[in-house]
């Protein structure tokens, strides 16, 4: 660990050189911005839109298991019990958000068998 100073502050050097040292493989995923009058080149902009787009997709998850689950309170006391309870939330999110490829694969199958019995 570095040194941090007698007052305990950390700089933004120290702070990237611990984070350097303690996870070497560790990418920042915070977007880009344009300071002082100055415009993103395209590729800091593409970098940007990725980090969104799986920002996004991981936000969308968590309200779903949020909004629509109600889960967002601890029930039960213990891990097991508690973690029971959110893997039963993600799996329902899960399917939650896939069920309109479900069950218009579901509808499609089905057409195709009536269409196969005549």
């Amino acid at each position: 660990m570095l040194y941090s100073g007698a007052k305990g502050t950390m700089t933004p050097n120290n702070r990237q050189d611990m984070i350097h040292e303690l996870a070497p493989e560790a990418k920042a995923f915070v977007n880009e911005r344009a300071y002082g009058g100055k415009t993103l080149t395209l590729r800091q902009k593409e970098r940007n839109r990725n980090k969104s787009r799986i920002r996004a997709r991981v936000e969308h998850a968590f309200g779903v298991i949020k909004g629509v689950f109600k889960f967002t309170k601890v029930r039960y006391r213990g891990l097991a019990k508690n973690g029971t309870r959110a893997f039963v939330a993600c799996a329902l999110a899960n399917l939650f958000m896939a069920r309109g490829h479900l069950l218009r694969t579901q509808w499609e199958s089905s057409i195709q068998n009536m269409v196969a019995a005549r």
